[in-house]
């Protein structure tokens, strides 16, 4: 399996452990591997965070339904895959589901259709999924983190039909941020 790379010496540093598992989102036996290397490796799951997504900057009359749908296939669909697979694991002894998105989730941006509308979606499932989970008293808790503009490659590796190299709207957030609202959602 592929090195943790920097995070994970760093978490090994300060006493952690860690693993990689590379998978795609938009396959649903891939996000499952990675859900049971995480058991197989520590005996259990009792936390997943989803992060996973990508970005479109363009006017929507420009983008093509192929680019619409992946943007939907990582963003959506990898977060509900994500959940399936993880839901399971998180059932049996209790923990936490954690879906990071976006302020795109209630309020749109323009020239990022795509991403808005996947985020609203990944807002509406959370929604909903923590309503199931709280009504079926599944000793789980569901968590939707959703940042503002963070200081992050997303901007540097999104797909771009504006001419010009798509900048962050600001504020601009230090990832720490979203790290503390993890954890403390962990």
């Amino acid at each position: 399996s592929p090195s943790p790379g920097r995070w994970g010496r760093d978490l090994r540093a300060g006493g952690g452990e860690a693993c990689a598992e590379v998978a795609d989102v938009t396959d649903p036996a891939q996000v499952r591997r990675v859900a049971q290397r995480a058991v197989t490796e520590y005996g259990r799951l009792d936390t997943w965070v989803h992060a996973a997504a990508v970005l479109l900057v363009a006017p929507f009359e420009q983008t093509t339904p192929e680019e619409f749908q992946r943007v939907i296939d990582v963003n959506l669909m990898g977060q509900v895959h994500g959940a399936m697979a993880a839901l399971p694991h998180l059932e049996q002894q209790g923990g936490a589901l954690i879906h990071i998105s976006s302020m795109g989730a209630k309020r749109g941006v323009p020239l990022q259709t795509a991403y808005c509308a996947s985020k609203h979606g990944i807002d509406g499932f959370v929604e909903t999924l923590r309503m199931e989970v709280r009504r079926g008293e599944l000793p789980v808790s569901v968590t939707n983190v959703m940042p503002a503009t963070i200081n992050t490659p997303l901007f540097d590796q999104a797909r771009t039909k504006i001419g010009v190299k798509p900048v962050a709207p600001p504020p601009i957030y230090q990832p720490d941020v979203v790290v503390d609202a993890v954890l403390y959602a962990a």
